[in-house]
Formats: C-alpha cells, sequence, structure tokens
C-alpha cells in the first residue's frame, strides 16, 4: 500500500511457479478530489472507505500488507564492517548507530539493508525510526482496521524496481527519483546496488502552488493544467518552484561522482509529480543527464492494460509489494515492526507451531518429554532469557574473545565496537548544515569563551556538547541562541562542572523548525 498525500495505490502480487516471474493480481488507485495541502485530512482517514472496501475482498483480505514509512520519518546512515556474517551484523549495526543520529538509540526501532558484500567486509545502510512516529502511524491505521506486516522505508523499496529495469539501465550508474505531493525521494544505483538514498522536502505541491500564483488560476486549475500539460508550463515558474530540489540533485550527484569517479547514465521517474509532461526536458536541461519515466517490465506480469500513466504512478505500490514478496535476488525489506511493535499474528502462528512441535515430541518419545517440559519452563525465565541472549550476542560477534565475567558483557561489547571501523552518511534535510552552523556561530556572544566538542545534525534537531567558563554563560549562549527564529526551542539537557574544575561541561539540544 501507497498512501500519498494525494492518492492511495495497492498493489496485490503474487509470486508464479519458479521461472515465471511475479504476477500482479490486482491494482487500485483512488484519487481524491485535490485540494490545497493545509486542507488536507490525514491520509489513513481520507482512504478510510476505500482501504476497508478493498480488505473485504476475498483476494485482497488474506494477503499480507507492506506499508512504506515517509522517508522524512527515517534517518539513514552508511555503515561499514570488517566482516559479513549476519549473526554479527544484527547486534553491531545499533552499537554502531548510536551517536550518528539525534535521538537516543533506545528511543528508536533500528533496521538495515545490505547492499554491498565483499571479501573486506560488509557495507549496509542502517536506518532508525523514532517510536513514538511508529506507535502513532500503527495506532491510525488500526483504527481502521488495518494492521501492515512490514512497515518499510519508501526511499529504499524503490530498489526493488531495478530488477524490472532492463539489464543496461539496471547496471547504472543510475537514480531512481519518486516525486510525491510534498517530498521527492532519491535512490542513486550502481551495479544493481544502492550507492544513495534521500528525502528531499520538495514536491509537486510546490509547483502547482507557483503556478496558481503566476497564472492567478485556483489551486485545482493549477493542478489540472500541470498534470495535463495542456498548457506548456514556462521555465521561469519551474525555476521559482524546483530552484531548491535542482541544487540538492545537483549536490548529491556531484558528491556520487566524486566518489565513484562515473555520472549517471540516466534518472527514472515516477510518482504523481512526474506526471507533468515537461518535467523530464526541463530536468535534463538544468542536471544535464537524460530524464525519462520509469518503465517497469523484467519479471513483471500485468494481466491487463492500464494507462499509460500506470508505469509511473504505480511504482511505489509495486516495488513495497515486491519488497513483501521478499524473493532471493531482490533486496530483502527493512521491517521497523520490531521488539514492542512485532506483527501480532506472527507471534501467535509461532506459538501454535511451538505447541504442535511439543506434542507431536511427546507422542513420538515419552522418555523424552519430562525433559523437554523443563527446558521449556526454564526458557521461558526471563532473567535467564536476557543473560542468555546477552552473552550469546557478544561471543557470536566476538568469537575470539577471551571470557567474560556474568554482567560485564555490555560493557566489553560497547569497547570493542568503537574500535570497529564504521563511517556515518548524514544526509542533509531541509536546512543546509553549513548555513545552520553559520547562524549558530554569528548568534553566540564574542566575548564568550566556548570549545564545541562534538555536534551532531539530524533534520529534526541538533545535539551540540561543549565547555565554556560558568553556568551563567551557558544560560547567555542559550538566550542568545533562543532568539533565531530558525528552530522551534532549545534546552539544556545537562550541564556540571568539569572534571578539572576549570569550567563547565554542558549538552544543549536545538530542536529545528519555525517559531508559529
Amino acid at each position: 500500500m501507497d498512501l500519498g498525500g494525494t492518492a492511495f495505490r495497492a498493489a496485490l502480487i503474487e509470486e508464479g511457479k519458479p521461472g515465471n516471474g511475479y504476477q500482479l493480481v490486482d491494482y487500485q488507485e483512488f484519487i481524491p478530489a485535490i485540494i490545497p495541502p493545509e486542507n488536507r485530512p490525514d491520509p489513513v482517514i481520507n482512504y478510510r472507505e476505500t482501504i476497508k472496501n478493498l480488505l473485504s475482498r476475498e483476494s485482497w483480505k488474506s494477503a499480507p500488507i507492506t506499508l512504506g514509512l515517509p522517508g522524512g520519518l527515517v534517518s539513514r546512515r552508511n555503515l561499514i564492517f570488517p566482516f559479513r556474517e549476519k549473526s554479527k551484523l544484527d547486534p553491531v549495526v545499533p552499537f554502531e548507530l548510536e551517536g550518528l543520529i539525534a535521538d537516543s538509540i533506545e528511543d528508536v526501532v533500528v533496521d538495515y539493508q545490505l547492499v554491498d558484500q565483499n571479501e573486506q567486509g560488509s557495507r549496509v545502510i542502517a536506518a532508525a525510526v523514532n517510536k513514538p512516529k511508529i506507535a502513532e502511524r500503527l495506532q491510525s491505521l488500526n483504527s481502521i482496521g488495518t494492521d501492515p506486516r512490514v512497515l518499510d522505508d519508501e526511499v529504499l523499496a524503490l530498489s526493488s524496481l531495478l530488477f524490472l529495469f532492463d539489464p543496461i539501465a539496471q547496471e547504472g550508474p543510475g537514480a531512481i527519483l519518486e516525486i510525491g505531493a510534498q517530498k521527492s525521494e532519491l535512490l542513486v544505483f550502481h551495479h544493481g546496488r544502492v550507492e544513495i538514498a534521500r528525502t528531499m522536502k520538495v514536491g509537486g505541491d510546490h509547483l502547482t502552488r507557483v503556478l496558481a500564483a503566476f497564472r492567478g488560476i485556483s489551486w485545482e486549475e493549477a493542478e489540472a493544467q500541470k498534470v495535463n500539460g495542456a498548457e506548456p508550463i514556462p521555465v521561469e515558474v519551474w525555476d521559482r518552484a524546483w530552484l531548491p530540489l535542482i541544487q540538492e540533485l545537483g549536490l548529491t550527484l556531484d558528491a556520487f561522482r566524486r566518489g565513484q569517479g562515473e555520472t549517471s547514465n540516466a534518472i527514472y521517474l515516477c510518482g504523481r509529480g512526474a506526471l507533468a509532461p515537461s518535467l523530464p526536458g526541463y530536468l535534463q536541461s538544468r542536471l544535464d543527464i537524460p530524464c525519462e519515466k520509469v518503465s517497469l517490465q523484467g519479471d513483471l506480469k500485468v494481466p491487463r492494460a492500464f494507462s499509460s500513466d500506470f508505469d509511473c504512478t504505480a511504482a511505489q505500490a509495486v516495488a513495497l509489494a515486491l519488497r513483501g514478496l521478499s524473493p532471493d535476488h531482490y533486496f530483502p525489506p527493512m521491517n521497523f515492526r520490531k521488539n514492542e511493535f512485532t506483527f501480532r499474528s506472527r507471534i501467535a502462528e509461532a506459538r501454535r507451531k511451538l505447541i504442535y512441535f511439543g506434542a507431536m515430541v511427546g507422542l513420538v518419545s515419552l522418555l523424552g518429554l519430562t525433559g523437554f517440559v523443563t527446558g521449556y519452563l526454564n526458557l521461558r525465565s526471563e532473567d535467564r532469557k536476557l543473560t542468555s541472549q546477552m552473552r550469546k550476542a557478544f561471543f557470536t560477534a566476538f568469537p575470539e574473545a577471551k571470557q567474560v565475567p556474568a554482567g560485564y558483557e555490555m560493557r566489553e561489547m560497547r569497547s570493542r565496537i568503537q574500535a570497529l571501523q564504521g563511517s556515518g552518511d548524514i544526509s542533509p534535510g531541509s536546512e543546509p548544515v553549513v548555513d545552520l552552523l553559520k547562524i549558530i556561530s554569528e548568534r553566540i556572544p564574542r566575548d564568550t569563551s566556548l570549545e564545541i566538542r562534538e555536534l551532531i545534525y539530524d533534520p529534526e534537531k541538533i545535539r551540540l556538547r561543549g565547555r565554556t567558563t560558568s553556568f551563567d554563560t551557558v544560560d547567555r549562549i542559550k538566550t542568545e541562541l533562543a532568539g533565531s527564529p530558525t528552530w522551534l526551542s532549545i534546552e539544556v539537557t545537562e550541564a556540571k562542572v568539569s572534571i578539572d574544575q576549570k569550567g563547565v561541561d554542558f549538552t544543549m539540544v536545538i530542536n529545528l523548525g519555525k517559531k508559529s
């Protein structure tokens, strides 16, 4: 399911017999009345009846649901590890991600997508989503009787489209650009592997707003003109609406070129915002890279004719459905339904299988029943279970380690993780990082003695750690920074006298956003 700001799309796909690829069983699209973004209801509420009717159909009701989380909710980092085993990656990725995101690791759900492996090790894209945001999304869906089995990352889900490209396009280097109403999502790939995944807060709504003002027409009229192309959109309107998007795309593709030594061969467009007929030509003129609408072919069989826009508009829903099937040669899905958000039906199914297995063991061997039940009850003990899992994770990740006393596994693991090689890729948000640093620098009083020891940037907040001369100076810095309209609020989360008694160490969190 693709719950967009201006449309709902769902693709039902099943796996065929070996060698027969994948079959598009059904595809549904619902586009409500197009209205300005400030008047739009919550997408889940807006599509309530459509989703209910869809899931009541016999062919749809039993199909597990894969739903994409908007890219703006996900923090992604590129990480490199000197080993290849999944049993080592699973426990290590969250520890390596800690310190590279603004939120505490205890406040997020973490998953990762393996994008490359060689004799040197593994490269993954790790992602984290704030737990309250997951809870809010699931609560909204549960209110209409919808319970997705998989919560994936919309941006990384686009990677499954690569296997519907022709072999030459799949090899790349290239990029997939999905243009939604209020955001655009970019996936850069090379040799069939993901290199960069980004979300940019510029979309089709920006173009509609500028076009309506330029021609003095209503929002609805501007949206219709944008999509049907009856009247060509002047270049100055494109530039005024999408210059920030062009700049972000140019910087990202240039960073890829510098890192890989190759220029992208093409940009493949999808999403409702990509329906404007003159869009490919405009992007190509500004980026000097061939641009075309995405074409879905490869192993996907479409049983009936759709409109010429099907490939472009259905791409996100098809990508999510393919991720839900999780075939071996596709990138397996990320799933943020973990820990307290684990899919409940799966737990019940596992429990039933365990009971059935226990009954079969009892029938086969009565002599082993006592030992089995005793072992099962012992494993149900929470304390022993947690201790066993902790030690198992440690020695799996570090088999060369000597015996570690019970209770010291976590401390030893943190120490060893810090020695592993890894790198983080901080994606820029809606405000350029350099501009934010300039604002902070300009607002700090010139006569203040201040040493910045750590600064972590996230699209929603900045965490700043430093040292100054006194607690009064900390308050003065906070007051001066709070005068900027660039952020929503500032709070000092920690302030204490330094160990050498020569100053005050403090931690300050700047929550980004415009003041009302």
